[in-house]
């Protein structure tokens, strides 16, 4: 089995053989990098926003997040995050890795 990790965020803050921990920040209309969840993985929301999920495809899903929102979610086809807000966006996200 594949070992790659997409850039999911601005940054690893913690990780070991269970979990990986994302701190993405996304500027006033900022954007993620095109990437691919490769495992399953929840957000929370710590600063909010008007944000888009933008899929290669062209589907585009909008959501309002507030706040400690939060969402599991099971991998999924290569996207972006955009911030469609006057403000910083910003959310963790754990991945749950799976034991090889």
């Amino acid at each position: 089995m594949e070992n790659r990790v997409d850039q999911i965020g601005t940054a690893i803050i913690f990780e070991d053989e269970h979990i990986r921990v994302w701190l993405l920040d996304l500027p006033p209309h900022g954007a993620s990098e095109w990437h691919d969840h490769h495992n399953p993985y929840r957000y929370v929301v710590t600063r909010p926003g008007l944000v888009a999920t933008e899929y290669e495809d062209g589907h585009r899903e909008l959501q309002d997040d507030l706040v400690s929102d939060t969402r599991f979610q099971s991998a999924d086809a290569r996207h972006r995050l955009v911030n469609l807000s006057n403000s910083t966006y910003q959310n963790v996200v754990i991945e749950f890795l799976r034991v090889r």
